[in-house]
């Protein structure tokens, strides 16, 4: 049995391929809101947890940031490969919720304005945003590969 002490906290908060992740988290998210105050001009930070999508992707930008991790402290290694297929398995996905959602997506938005106009009632939209664009995807492979280059090459 492992004990677990303040030093393993410590370890697990100061390890390169947690801090990957964790910064290509928050310089996804960052650029997220930044993007979403400049394209919309206004209040961004609820659109992060009510929409599911939008530039860059986060999700990408992680499960790449942990798998170069990996690559670049172990190379080549069963626990790339693992690392490798697991981030493969959730880029598709990601690409693939948006083929799937948006044209029924649209679809929802028009019955909710019909049934709002027909009622006189506001009825709460459902978020439009949903999966990844290709390029949304590749941006966060870029932020990945950056900043788990920068933590590897640069800061360790």
């Amino acid at each position: 049995m492992v004990a677990i002490t303040t030093q393993t906290f410590v370890d697990i908060f100061t390890h390169p391929i947690f801090l990957a992740a964790f910064f290509s988290f928050l310089l996804s998210q960052t650029v997220k809101i930044i993007l979403l105050l400049y394209n919309k001009k206004e209040y961004a930070l609820k659109a992060i947890y009510q929409n599911y999508g939008g530039m860059p992707s986060t999700h990408t930008a992680v499960v790449s940031a942990i798998t170069f991790s990996i690559l670049f402290s172990e190379g080549v290694s069963n626990l790339f490969i693992l690392s490798f297929f697991w981030a493969t398995f959730i880029i598709s996905d990601v690409l693939s919720v948006k083929w799937f959602f948006g044209p029924r997506n649209i679809i929802l938005h028009e019955v909710v304005e019909v049934l709002d106009n027909r009622y006189k009632k506001k009825l709460k939209d459902p978020p439009m945003a949903v999966g990844h664009s290709p390029k949304e995807v590749i941006v966060g492979l870029v932020i990945a590969f950056a900043v788990s280059y920068l933590i590897y090459f640069v800061v360790m």
